[in-house]
């Protein structure tokens, strides 16, 4: 409240955590992902499964989150699609939306070398459990 005192205008959609949920739906199924439930998408690489979770703040209308979480499948098959059981989890904050997300589940989440070579960068705001930090040490 105190930025818009400060300005005189509203925050962004993007700086009050607003998500367009049709537009990260449409892209997410464009790029290959299948909707699981009303804010959830899931894809299976060869080697891993992504989720992404849009979540809906508890405390404010305006607001959600985008999450995204990854299981290896070297861990076997995930117990359930609920993004919380997975071992690799961050939340999205990336400027430019869901457009500029979409290239990151590629070049960094799109197999488990891949995570491998660019968890250093994410080691600061993702959320890996010890057994995937064995996998990914190994």
């Amino acid at each position: 409240m105190a930025r818009q005192e400060e300005t005189g205008c509203e925050p962004s959609e993007e700086e009050r955590g607003m998500w367009n949920e049709k537009e990260i739906g449409e892209s997410l199924v464009s790029a290959g992902f299948r909707r699981i439930r009303p804010r959830n998408w899931a894809r299976r690489t060869g080697d891993v499964v992504q989720l992404v979770n849009l979540q809906r703040s508890q405390w404010s209308k305006e607001d959600n989150y985008l999450n995204f979480a990854l299981w290896p499948l070297v861990m076997g098959e995930p117990p359930s699609l609920a993004e919380n059981r997975f071992p690799f989890r961050l939340r999205v904050e990336t400027p430019g939306g869901i457009a500029a997300f979409l290239p990151l589940l590629e070049r960094d989440f799109g197999s488990l070398l891949r995570l491998r070579e660019s968890i250093g960068a994410y080691r600061a705001v993702a959320w890996v459990t010890l057994e995937l930090r064995a996998i990914l040490d190994d």
